[in-house]
């Protein structure tokens, strides 16, 4: 059979959408639930409210809707976080169907001007007549009557003074679904919640209305920060909040600890204060409605949001209070960022989150249905308990599930720091892998902390990871051309490395982690491999820069060698600490051998002035012209005309803006002799640059490479007039941008090549605190260049027993049209009585027996170039119920296999596929009561 392989084509670099984040790429506010055809025929649908752009990669502008099984959006979303969710029947037992409503800080809702709050009715945002003049917070349905003939409105707290383009209505208003109303005079301040509690609980009075918020009045009255609203008068609740030099009450709910018990609900209030009516009580306290009291010792830092939640809804288990917020103590017991509390006690929740919670929500998805109500929880988290969870998850009593839980995605769940390439066989077969360090603890839903290798397809943990941040990554030789191999450095913060005692420095070998020494005593900032005498006799050293002060115990401020035995100062070393270290040879193919050049925040260097940076030759420190006047993060040599005449230049990045008195705004570079500007640079106040890589996206191709510059900004050039997010490219001439850069620090670059010496074009891959890259989803790693295929899914190693249907399966991204082609142990297969979809994404396979055993991969191709799958394993039991006498597994019986089977016969074969294919007789091996058998498969064939 013949296969046709794509010509490979030049294809333009993008944003690939390889490390999507599942479920949301940024925090959740707040959750509803919808049902949007009413009486029809479909279910209701849980709505999600925050700061987040994508859903499980594709996109969704701060708001969208989970079906319980996938994501979708809501229309084309807001340009605008969406802060509260409600929903609301304008006519109640009217004709017309509830609507949702979302408040936030939005004035764009699917390409309309829709001011802070809008209305979807299932298919169409509309404007809320004429909406508000400033952010919306909370959402409420209150009927301010009770069982009279008033019907419900809705409520609206914000920052706001102008509801429906006329009415003056001061932080909060009421819609009745036709027309805007103020409360009363409303407050002097933000409401940032709402609720309704009934003070006398079955008693005459009406519920009333509860505001929260950084307000000191509610209308006439001193009110601090809590209100209450009967319809008429707002009046107050003791004495209110305080203790903080900023207070706000952000959250309210009602808890009835008992449920129908016989004790009351209370009123819960949650948020920045320490004292309630003059009680103590740190960020959380109860009104009786008549007084207030603590919660035991409460908790250390601001609560954002409160849940009531019984996980066994009407049985014996009686409701808990959840609270959520940035603390990381509950009642003096750790509980990071979610607690629980049942009187008179707190509790954490199963592992707690590794970030802080926003919104808590309890939605029952099947109303009546069996299934008992569960907990949403939203934040900035990516992680609860020992769960991989992207801002949401759900939360049953006893068990985190994340929303989506068919893949955790292929991002991390903190910033990636650094990333370098490593070849863990050296000269060995295998390609060289990517690697990443930094703050985060998983990847790829993988626990790694703080260090990983990425496969192409997924990420490993390199043994137990490090106990804190890693910073740094750089491959060494310590014998140089001898016959030890190059091992993987880590620098950072961490003091253990694997198990092992490693002081922020440490060596991995491909299968463990090793001390360097004593190590170092602060933070290594970076590290790279210098050979101080060129082709001299020395091998080369590796060098570690960094805010320490002593290596291997002995004195060496802000950098120092490692030989591969020992430490040892770096000269006369210098002052202060070092960011940035890079090998740099600026007069090319000339007589002048390659340096060392240190940035950072030092200002001698040997003893002689240097600002900020300074160039080791291996003998002696030099200044390079009169330094910056702030501080150097990042260092690149880059050739712009690449093999042209122009020599190559030393870029350095920071937050300096003057080099003497040249402007060079945070980028610059020098030609041996001198500094320059880089185009009018990096101009933003408060911008930094933090990263710089040579890419050449189209490898051999014409095309000459350019620098790519990472940082904080989001403009670059004069005036910052190219419109560049965090990420920019130059080309010795001119700023570009890279489509529409990411949404946040880009702090890491590299280019890698992912086939090595094959065909692929190299690309850009890009670490930092992100969430998007381009218009797609990326969890702080991004890859920018060719749209090569590449894997989702793998192939799963199967066992079976022969005579069973096989069917292994591969998820692929990349250009389309993708082609398959797969392989058994590297041959390629083709479809026959056997196996079916060998030029698709799943192959099925009819197993024989153990003939069929192997390493299964499949080759991915696209005009742009190709990938291949990790192997799968197929591992056959048996043989089938009836022989074949097919001997050669090419579906005929003919004359191939009667050579094949007199063979066997003869010499007694014990070979697998021969037995399992001609043993009629069932023996267990071939023999002369076979050969009848045999004869008539060749004449039935």
């Amino acid at each position: 059979m013949l296969t046709i392989t794509p010509a490979l084509a030049q294809c333009p670099p993008e944003w690939s959408d390889q490390f999507a984040a599942t479920d949301l790429n940024e925090r959740v506010k707040a959750f509803v639930l919808f049902d949007e055809d009413a009486a029809g025929p479909m279910p209701p649908s849980v709505f999600v409210g925050g700061y987040f752009t994508t859903a499980d990669g594709d996109p969704a502008h701060r708001i969208a809707r989970w079906s319980g099984a996938r994501w979708t959006p809501v229309g084309d979303g807001m340009d605008g976080p969406v802060d509260a969710l409600a929903v609301f029947d304008a006519d109640g037992a009217g004709p017309n169907p509830p609507a949702l409503f979302a408040g936030g800080s939005f004035t764009t809702v699917d390409g309309q001007p829709i001011s802070y709050l809008a209305r979807w009715d299932g298919t169409t945002w509309t404007d809320v007549g004429g909406g508000l003049n400033g952010p919306v917070k909370a959402l409420l349905v209150h009927d301010e009557d009770g069982p009279g003939p008033l019907p419900p409105s809705l409520y609206v707290g914000g920052t706001f003074n102008i509801a429906g383009g006329a009415i003056f209505a001061f932080n909060i208003a009421r819609w009745d679904g036709n027309t805007w109303w103020p409360v009363g005079l409303g407050t002097n301040g933000t409401v940032e919640a709402l609720t309704v509690f009934d003070p006398d609980g079955s008693g005459p009075g009406l519920p009333f209305l509860y505001a929260g918020g950084s307000f000191s009045q509610a209308g006439t009255t001193s009110a601090q920060r809590i209100a209450r609203w009967n319809g008429a008068n707002w009046g107050t609740l003791g004495t209110g909040m305080g203790g903080q030099t900023f207070t706000s009450v952000y959250a309210l709910t009602v808890f009835d600890p008992d449920g129908s018990g016989p004790t009351a609900a209370s009123l819960i209030a949650g948020g920045v204060f320490t004292n309630a009516g003059g009680v103590a009580a740190n960020y959380i306290a109860r009104w009786s409605g008549t007084a207030w009291s603590a919660l035991g010792s409460g908790l250390d830092r601001e609560v954002h949001t409160l849940a009531v939640y019984d996980p066994d809804d009407a049985g014996p288990t009686p409701p808990s209070l959840y609270v959520g917020g940035f603390f990381t103590l509950a009642g003096g017991q750790p509980a990071s960022y979610i607690a629980r509390w049942r009187s008179p006690n707190w509790f954490s929740v199963s592992g707690s989150m590794d970030s802080f919670v926003s919104g808590l929500g309890v939605i029952d998805a099947d109303g009546a249905g069996p299934n008992p109500p569960l907990l949403y929880v939203g934040g900035f988290f990516t992680q609860a308990g020992s769960v991989s969870a992207n801002h949401i998850v759900t939360w049953n009593g006893t068990t985190w599930s994340p929303l989506n839980s068919n893949s955790p995605g292929n991002g991390t769940n903190n910033t990636v720091n650094v990333l370098a390439t490593f070849d863990p066989d050296g000269s060995g077969p295998c390609r060289p892998r990517l690697y990443a360090g930094g703050f985060f603890t998983t990847a790829g839903g993988v626990p790694v902390n703080h260090v990983a290798e990425w496969t192409g397809n997924s990420w490993l943990q390199l043994g137990t990871g490090m106990n804190d941040v890693v910073y740094s990554l750089a491959t060494y030789d310590d014998d140089g051309a001898g016959p030890n191999p190059a091992r993987l450095y880590a620098g950072g913060q961490f003091t253990n490395a694997g198990g092992v005692t490693a002081n922020r420095v440490a060596q991995w070998n491909g299968t463990t982690w090793s001390a360097l020494g004593v190590g170092v005593n602060g933070t290594v900032e970076a590290i790279v491999e210098f050979d101080e005498d060129g082709s001299g006799p020395n091998p080369p050293s590796l060098f570690a820069g960094g805010s320490f002060t002593t290596a291997g115990g002995n004195p060496a401020v802000g950098i120092a060698r490692w030989n591969g035995s020992a430490w040892s100062p770096v000269g006369l070393g210098l002052n202060s600490a070092v960011f940035a270290l890079v090998v740099a040879d600026l007069d090319g193919p000339g007589g002048s051998p390659p340096a060392l050049y240190a940035g950072g925040v030092f200002t001698t260097a040997g003893g002689l002035p240097a600002n900020r940076i300074a160039k080791w030759d291996g003998t002696v420190w030099t200044p390079l012209g009169l330094g910056f006047n702030n501080y150097v993060f990042s260092l690149q040599q880059y050739d712009s005309d690449g093999p042209g005449p122009n020599p190559p230049l030393l870029f350095a990045g920071g937050l300096f803006t003057q080099s003497g008195t040249l402007g060079v705004n945070r980028i610059a570079s020098w030609n041996g002799v001198t500094w320059s500007a880089v185009g009018g640079g990096v101009p933003q106040t408060g911008a930094e640059v933090d990263s710089l890589e040579v890419f050449d996206f189209d490898g051999d191709g014409p095309n000459q490479p350019v620098l790519c510059v990472g940082g904080y900004f989001t403009g670059v050039g004069s005036s910052g007039s190219v419109p560049a997010n965090f990420v920019a490219q130059w080309n010795g001439s001119n700023w570009a941008t890279l489509n529409g850069g990411t949404d946040g620090l880009v702090a890491a670059l590299i280019q890698f090549d992912d086939d090595g010496a094959g065909a692929n074009p190299p690309v850009l891959f890009v670490g930092g605190d992100l969430t998007v890259a381009g218009d797609v989803s990326s969890q702080n790693i991004a890859r920018w260049g060719s749209p090569l295929p590449y894997v989702t899914v793998s192939p799963s190693d199967e066992t079976v027993a022969a005579g069973s249907l096989v069917a292994l399966s591969v998820g692929a991204g990349g250009a389309t049209p993708l082609s398959y082609q797969w392989r058994r142990n590297g041959e390629n297969l083709s479809d026959n009585c056997r196996f079916g979809g060998s030029q698709t994404s799943t192959l099925t396979i009819l197993t024989y027996g153990p003939q069929d055993n192997g390493l299964y991969d499949v080759v991915i191709t696209n005009v742009c170039g190709t990938t291949t799958s990790v192997a799968a394993t197929l591992t056959v039991n048996g043989c089938a119920a009836v022989a074949s006498g097919d001997l050669n597994a090419d579906c005929v019986s003919d004359g191939t296999d009667i050579a094949l089977f007199l063979d066997a016969l003869y010499s007694a074969s014990t070979d697998p596929g021969h037995v399992c294919a001609a043993d009629f007789n069932g023996s267990g091996g071939l023999d002369v009561g076979d050969v009848g058998p045999f004869v008539q498969s060749l004449l039935g064939s």
